[in-house]
């Protein structure tokens, strides 16, 4: 920041063209210049770039070079300055702005990002209530116009029109004054019905909210019924190839269409534009009616001037504890992606050495009943595994489909543009005399948006409990990827050496490229992304890896095989594949290496495939390691997530785009949530997570927030599994890994009772109406 602060004050006098006193005060609120004294008066700023430093510094120095000191002293005198300095005041900044733009050219640039980026923060207080602009005096609508005009179309009658024209070619201070007179006027005349003080914008805004809210639904979770489908046909013929999977779906639309119909059909509408400005109409007349104080009565400001001098006060730096910058460090993914080959040679060797044990164990004891055994190989076993995965999921993917191809058909609609071609229909022309609709119409489609989706799987110690569920869950959604034709590419994340990652990577390089502003992680030498299964893959690859990864989610726990039949249990007892040798060793969990890592991966995800809609996928259990430092004072290394009090912003240096990081409950730096909203801010895509809650939803308490826990645990005990926006995703799915689909095995003490056999009947439905409700709605979100 020094070396910034004391670049600026150069600049601040080269603009000025003369040797003007730059200060840098604490005390000071906003920027200013001393018309008399000489003196650049800035505060001591955060979270501010170049170009905003070069437009405060542009505006002030602008008023050093034009504003002159007797002039403006005699204007605001000779009038009341309450009333009158306001619109004064904005005639003036668009006259020195544009005279600076003019004398430096290269100051447009700056200008026009400083103000885009305040626009962006709601800098003019404008951004919340739809249409209030329309609703502001002449002298607002004229400062936005000429802030930030180029991003708004800011309406104005013909008598206003004129007072544009003259501000954009006043050149001398008398005639500012002048039209800051006839402004002033006009609007005393005119607008007694517009908006004219703060207050005023606040009762609007506040009015404008609370309606708004009400039209919406008030649960931020959305309502499961709605989403709940009708099951499709069981009776349907099982089909292998991506066709089959195509028509199974397009004949569950028939038998569920009115379901899924009714159910989107009872919930609630936002208002519609017309409604909005109705209502916004209201309010601003019934403020304008109520009773005001007397020192406001005759008040003409402008209300986006004073929201923006309230807003730098956002600017200021806190010297007790001073905001922390820290850049993303940029990964090397050369040295990160661990290919799909060499971890299926790891697999491949320790599974054929596995059945080689089981096989000869289970000959032995076959032999010594005087019975004989048909040795197992990874062929059967793999073609034994997704048989049944088949049966279990293929109804839910054609689900997935069903309701992905809805979505996409109801935005193809809504593209549609019907059109006259001026060509006589003849099947109509006998209805001349009744209606002018006798001519040909052309329907337009504007050309559809492309998909694609990236995963990652987390690959850490805590997954072992629930890794076949985990698995499971990545496979569904890598067929329904792989059904439809949609690009998509798979990544396990973990920090765990393998053979097969000591052998490609061959030496301990630096995984990520660091500078000194960067934030760095410890101890992240084996940190590396398991490539897993992809659309690129050939079709062989392709069935190697759904094997490998169905072999490896259900045989290498003996404690968890909750996805394997009753039969499958009992075959494959004591067949334990070994992950450390087949590449899947757990440990810790590297959450905030891999989203660092996944800019680059989404970015040539995209070039590879040039999609228009992207959706990036995390499966885990839980938090990162948290192991992101930064080297603070004396070069003492500092983990980031401790600090509290201080304001900590992260920036992407190639987009430059930053986050303010989130405070987490207990009142330290949220680093993992805040890399995942910066990773969607730099890529522009769509983040959703799936988070496999274990034994107990408590400690999903600090991710939802104390005054939400309450409703969202009430639902989630309903129903096996909440969604809402947390943790810097768009959307995050709190799932009950228990809750999966449950085979009815009935034995014969349920036979006999009738209430065992209901309660096991009504637990399946149960977790299969869940398991529908959270893939309709996945596949909602990834088509639009």
């Amino acid at each position: 920041m020094l070396d910034l602060k004391q670049s600026k004050s150069i600049l601040a006098r080269l603009l000025s063209q003369e040797n003007v006193t730059v200060i840098h005060s604490a005390e000071a609120k906003t920027a200013s210049f001393d018309l008399k004294d000489r003196t650049l008066i800035c505060p001591i700023w955060q979270d501010m770039d170049g170009s905003l430093y070069d437009l405060m510094m542009g505006h002030e120095t602008g008023h050093a070079l034009y504003t002159p000191m007797e002039g403006w002293h005699d204007a605001v005198t000779e009038n009341d300055m309450n009333k009158f300095k306001p619109i004064l005041n904005v005639v003036e900044d668009a006259r020195i702005e544009k005279k600076q733009k003019q004398k430096y050219p290269g100051l447009r640039r700056s200008f026009y990002q400083a103000y885009s980026e305040l626009m962006r923060r709601d800098f003019f207080g404008i951004n919340k209530v739809p249409g209030v602009m329309d609703h502001l005096n002449v002298v607002d609508r004229i400062n936005l116009h000429f802030k930030v005009g180029s991003m708004l179309n800011v309406p104005f009658t013909e008598q206003e029109q004129e007072f544009v024209s003259r501000i954009e070619n006043v050149e001398e201070w008398d005639d500012v004054v002048a039209i800051s007179k006839e402004l002033y006027a006009y609007s005393k005349e005119n607008e007694g019905d517009k908006i004219n003080n703060m207050q005023e914008l606040k009762d609007v805004i506040e009015q404008m909210q609370d309606f708004l809210n009400d039209e919406e639904n008030e649960d931020l979770i959305p309502d499961v019924d709605s989403l709940s489908m009708e099951s499709p046909d069981e009776e349907e013929k099982e089909k292998g190839d991506s066709e089959g999977g195509e028509e199974d779906s397009d004949d569950d639309v028939d038998s569920d269409s009115d379901t899924g119909g009714e159910g989107e059909e009872t919930e609630t509408e936002e208002p519609s534009a017309e409604e909005i400005e109705e209502k916004l109409n209201e309010i601003v007349q019934k403020i304008k009616q109520a009773p005001k104080e007397e020192n406001q009565e005759d008040q003409v400001s402008s209300v986006t001037d004073q929201v923006f001098r309230e807003k730098e006060k956002e600017l200021i730096e806190d010297e007790k504890h001073p905001t922390l910058y820290l850049d993303l460090p940029e990964a090397d993914l050369s040295k990160i992606i661990l290919p799909f080959r060499e971890t299926y040679d790891d697999f491949n060797q320790a599974m054929h050495q596995c059945l080689q044990d089981f096989n000869r164990s289970m000959q032995n004891w076959y032999k010594s009943d005087g019975r004989e055994y048909t040795p197992i190989s990874l062929e059967s076993v793999g073609a034994d595994l997704l048989s049944s995965f088949n049966r279990k999921n293929k109804r839910y993917i054609s689900l997935m489909i069903k309701n992905f191809e809805m979505h996409k058909n109801a935005n193809q609609y809504a593209r549609e543009r019907v059109s006259k071609t001026g060509d006589l229909d003849m099947r109509k022309l006998h209805k001349y005399k009744m209606t002018n609709d006798i001519f040909r119409k052309v329907t337009t489609v504007d050309k559809g948006k492309s998909h694609g989706m990236v995963l990652f799987l987390d690959l850490s110690g805590s997954m072992k409990s629930q890794f076949g569920e985990s698995m499971e869950q990545i496979l569904v959604l890598a067929a329904f990827c792989k059904m439809i034709n949609l690009p998509f590419e798979v990544y396990g994340f973990c920090n765990m050496h393998s053979r097969a990652s000591n052998r490609y990577f061959k030496r301990l390089d630096d995984k990520f490229i660091t500078t000194p502003n960067s934030f760095f992680f410890e101890d992240y030498h084996s940190f590396h992304l398991k490539e897993l299964i992809s659309s690129n893959m050939s079709l062989n690859e392709y069935r190697k890896a759904f094997n490998m990864l169905l072999m490896v989610g259900n045989l290498t726990n003996t404690y968890n095989r909750g996805n394997l039949t009753k039969d499958q249990k009992i075959k494959y007892c004591n067949l334990e594949l070994n992950a450390e040798a087949a590449g899947f060793g757990m440990y810790s969990t590297p959450f905030e290496q891999t989203s660092v890592a996944s800019i680059k991966i989404i970015e040539n995800f995209r070039k590879k495939y040039k999609n228009d809609i992207v959706n990036v996928v995390y499966v885990s259990d839980g938090d990162g390691n948290g192991d992101v430092y930064h080297s603070g004072v004396y070069n003492i290394k500092k983990r980031v997530s401790a600090y509290g009090k201080n304001k900590v912003v992260l920036r992407e240096k190639n987009s430059n785009e930053k986050v303010v990081c989130i405070k987490n409950s207990h009142g330290g730096t949220d680093v993992q949530a805040s890399i995942t909203a910066l990773v969607k801010k730099v890529t522009g895509v769509q983040h959703i997570g799936f988070y496999l809650v274990g034994s107990s939803f408590r400690h999903c308490k600090y991710k939802i927030g104390e005054e939400k826990y309450s409703g969202v645990s009430r639902l989630y005990r309903e129903n096996g599994f909440v969604e809402l926006p947390s943790m810097g995703y768009d959307s995050y799915y709190f799932i009950n890994p228990a809750g999966k689909e449950t085979n009815l095995y009935l034995d014969d003490s349920d036979k006999k009772d009738s209430r065992k056999m209901a309660k096991k009947f009504m637990k399946s439905q149960g977790d299969k109406h869940a398991s529908r409700a959270v893939l309709s709605n996945f596949a909602k979100q990834v088509a639009t």
